[in-house]
């Protein structure tokens, strides 16, 4: 079985940390002792609903959280969960019904209570959403952004009367739209729609998270000091404070204050770690329990060509995996399709099928069970090839499951990027994933997890050989024309100069690197090495790590 992080239960992650409530869905993890209280399944499908949600696979987290309800009827934060994802799929009036039979049941919690006022608003219920938000307000006065959304049903009555209909949601939907504009590449224009919301409310955690994690521009010496101002505030709930610990973190790694980048993000992810469930020794077991599986001589697909078509890229998160992507993705015979989560998936209903946890049943499996396989999963991604012969899949944790993806998919080519060791993690620790990458708000659990990555990639590269091409990020940037045209040819794709200019390239990317590629190849402004022995846990944590393995 695999672990709660790895693809075949975590498809993507989303392109910005999640806030409590000016975001496109209302915050949606719950707390420990929730999920403590349900049936170990229904806990397990809550996990991955919510993973789903972080992801934005919305009609993935219902079908998830509608199963752990046949197993916890009527549970409240079960039915809030579902809500948030038919609200998203733009069943309002569905998520109303079910946030309501949710707060019968819990009337005193305050994020049911802010959720339900939201939906109200939009349907133009304009009392019971005020009404609603007050309550939420008083019961939950530490959690910020309900009070901005109360703020600003209020900033929108003229003489006392209730706001239009749909006012209290402008601020969500200037914020999502802000998230749209950078996923489609107009991030200038993200960045206006940033800022016209923090112009009205400077205390917006979503608007500055947003804005600072696009990188897109410098933050100045007022950007700093409100950051300061708004962190140092002693009601900001724990989700508040972390995910804008890690916004004011990258501020203040742009002012090169190294020492408080340091102090702030121990603090956010410290707090961001109270709410996640991550074991090391448990991934690293499972990890070496996949190696094992398929470490002698397997079966695999008859037809040696089969998944040409596909182009798996796999690598650590930070590692340039989009980059890569990008790349290929500007090819006139490439879609970029993404974190997709289908080779997970078909792996996982292949385990269903079978009733036994994956790789347990991979010793068993035949020649035509694994062509059976591959064939689904080029079933499940042929909409993404409709315009384009080639198609990528870009799930980064998708590493663990290159023996089942070589095994259904002979002809399949697989790209592994690779950066500095010290560089990546650094990089995974100053970025929020939300839950997505659970591992990666701890030193040592980081490391664990990089060391377990680079080994059973070397039992991957020793068995696989030439399907594996490695793309090193700093030589991509030292040597682009070079590794760029290497790249292609392992791909079996002819040169096409358009991949030079990658950074021209209008297509949607959900990642973290959404501004970055959109500009040309460039060295980072700031690397890990400059903090020096700042780092130097970290570092030893890697070393650690490594010798463990």
């Amino acid at each position: 079985m695999l672990p709660a992080s790895t693809p075949a239960s975590l498809p993507a992650k989303s392109t910005r940390p999640t806030s409590h409530l000016a975001n496109p869905l209302p915050p949606v993890i719950p707390q420990r002792n929730v999920i403590e209280t349900l049936p170990p399944r229904a806990a397990r499908l809550l996990r991955r609903a919510l993973q789903w949600l972080d992801a934005r696979e919305f009609a993935l987290a219902e079908r998830s959280v509608a199963e752990a309800l046949l197993l916890a009827p009527a549970q409240p934060e079960l039915l809030r969960v579902q809500a948030a994802a038919l609200h998203a799929l733009g069943n309002a009036e569905q998520a109303l019904l079910l946030l309501q039979q949710a707060h019968r049941a819990w009337p005193d919690d305050a994020i049911i209570l802010n959720q339900l006022g939201c939906v109200l608003a939009e349907r133009g219920n304009d009392a019971a959403a005020v009404a609603t938000l007050r309550r939420a307000a008083r019961l939950a006065p530490e959690i910020a952004e309900i009070r901005v959304n109360l703020a600003h049903a209020l900033r929108c009555t003229d003489a006392g009367r209730l706001p239009a209909p749909g006012a209290l949601a402008s601020l969500r939907d200037v914020i999502v739209q802000a998230e749209r504009l950078a996923v489609d590449g107009h991030i200038e224009a993200a960045v206006a729609h940033y800022r016209d919301v923090l112009a009205d409310f400077p205390d917006c955690v979503a608007a500055w998270s947003g804005l600072i994690n696009l990188k897109a521009q410098a933050p100045d010496a007022r950007d700093l000091a409100a950051l300061a101002r708004l962190y140092e505030r002693d009601d900001l709930g724990e989700q508040d404070r972390s995910t804008l610990g890690f916004a004011y973190a990258l501020a203040l790694e742009a002012q090169r204050c190294h020492a408080d980048v340091v102090r702030v993000l121990e603090e956010a992810c410290a707090l961001r770690r109270r709410s996640l469930e991550w074991n090391a020794a448990t991934a690293r077991r499972i990890s070496g329990a996949i190696g094992a599986a398929f470490a002698g001589k397997l079966t695999a697909a008859a037809d040696r060509e089969l998944g040409h078509e596909i182009i798996f890229i796999v690598g650590m998160p930070r590692s340039g995996s989009t980059l890569v992507e990008h790349i290929l993705a500007a090819h006139a015979e490439v879609e970029g399709a993404g974190e997709i989560g289908d080779l997970a998936q078909t792996l996982r209903d292949e385990s269903r099928r079978r009733g036994m946890h994956f790789p347990s049943w991979v010793p068993t499996a035949t020649a035509p069970d694994w062509e059976r396989l591959g064939s689904d999963y080029l079933q499940r991604t042929a909409h993404w090839r409709q315009y384009r012969a080639r198609s990528t899949d870009k799930s980064a944790l998708n590493w663990q499951l290159l023996g089942a993806a070589h095994a259904m998919l002979p002809g399949a080519r697989i790209v592994h990027t690779q950066r500095d060791p010290l560089e990546t993690c650094w990089s995974c620790y100053k970025h929020d994933f939300g839950i997505a990458q659970p591992f990666s708000y701890d030193y040592a659990e980081l490391a664990a997890c990089w060391s377990d990555h680079e080994h059973l990639m070397r039992q991957w590269r020793a068995q696989f050989g030439a399907a594996i091409h490695a793309s090193e990020l700093e030589q991509l940037i030292e040597h682009p024309q070079q590794r760029i045209r290497a790249l292609l040819e392992h791909c079996g794709l002819a040169f096409d100069p358009a991949c030079l200019r990658s950074h021209e390239t209008r297509r949607r990317v959900v990642t973290a690197s959404v501004a970055q590629v959109r500009r040309p190849l460039a060295k980072p402004t700031v690397r890990a090495l400059d903090y020096g022995s700042l780092l130097a846990p970290l570092q030893v944590a890697l070393e650690h790590a490594a010798r463990d393995h």
